[in-house]
């Protein structure tokens, strides 16, 4: 089986190489107007990347989480939204004899504006992230952990035995493990049906629109059996994360980043300085440039010609 990457396992050294303050010059690829509602910033504000302690974390398919499937890890924080935008999430996943753990911390880009700039309103965020037992899961048991500084949340989830021994190499859309969904396609994972057979579909998995890269199952479902996976026919997720529209594919709509920057990234000193679907980074997280905040590489704008892009530590960058 294939190791499985969340949106915030390790980055190795050397995947990205250049933040957005020198992007190549895929500008006038969207109207500022068309860019999806977000944080009001046209008030001279600024972001800082923070850890937020959470709310809740879970196992996104428990009860029904088998070893040699894929293991979801739901969280939720808080935010301000007419102000903060969510951020890349790490996890750390600390294998043992009978227990294993698996420590998420979360972050937001806080904006510099006061609780009353901002609306003196808070909302909840919820992110995805998906592994396997590659990433070190063994147990029977799992401890999950919040951590954030001080962070105290925290529970356990039982992780069933393997269904299976052998892979299959049928082209098939049922599965007792996720290589068993290796001949249809490298991104299909295998997901318990959430039925007290706790059979297996293969499908693929995500946690925003962004995640589905097929024109045929551009949205991401919350609400299905199994939720949070791609699906057709579906209208896109309302409203679009911060920087994304909402377009039509052959199988659907779904949210996906523009593009409105420039190469060089313009220089700031707060929000209203940049393009939309940009920010300005406070002083304390270095050069004084506009760049594109990402909670995985998918939040990062995909553009024919152009240097593929990654997510590090928030932010979008670019190999080259």
């Amino acid at each position: 089986m294939r190791p499985l990457m969340c949106v915030s396992l390790i980055l190795l050294a050397g995947c990205w190489t250049r933040l957005l303050d020198e992007i190549p010059d895929l500008s006038n690829s969207a109207d500022d107007a068309a860019v999806a509602p977000g944080p009001d910033l046209k008030a001279c504000g600024s972001h800082t990347l923070v850890e937020v302690p959470l709310t809740g974390i879970d196992l996104l398919d428990a009860p029904f989480v088998n070893h040699g499937r894929a293991i979801r890890v739901v969280i939720d924080f808080r935010l301000r939204p007419a102000c903060d935008i969510p951020a890349q999430p790490t996890l750390t996943i600390a294998g043992g004899n009978a227990v294993d753990s698996i420590r998420v911390t979360a972050h937001l880009w806080k904006s510099s504006l006061t609780n009353a700039e901002c609306g003196d309103n808070e909302g909840d965020a919820q992110q995805v992230i998906t592994t396997n037992d590659e990433a070190g899961l063994s147990s029977p048991k799992v401890i999950l952990l919040d951590g954030s500084k001080g962070g105290t949340l925290m529970g356990s989830r039982a992780v069933n035995p393997r269904l299976g021994r052998d892979c299959s190499s049928i082209v098939q859309h049922t599965c007792a493990l996720s290589c068993d969904c290796l001949p249809l396609n490298n991104q299909s994972v295998c997901l318990s049906n959430q039925m007290a057979d706790n059979g297996g579909v293969c499908t693929v998995p995500c946690g925003e629109d962004s995640d589905c890269t097929d024109p045929m199952s551009p949205t991401c479902d919350r609400g299905g059996l199994p939720g949070f996976t791609c699906q057709s026919n579906q209208p896109c997720t309302s409203p679009c994360p911060f920087g994304q529209i909402c377009q039509n594919f052959a199988g659907g709509s779904g949210c996906r980043p523009v593009v409105t920057i420039s190469t060089p990234s313009p220089q700031c000193t707060c929000d209203a300085d940049c393009p939309a679907g940009t920010i300005c980074p406070s002083v304390t997280e270095g050069p004084a440039n506009c760049f594109i905040p990402c909670v995985s590489a998918s939040d990062c704008p995909l553009v024919v010609g152009a240097p593929p892009f990654f997510c590090a530590n928030g932010r979008c960058g670019f190999t080259g």
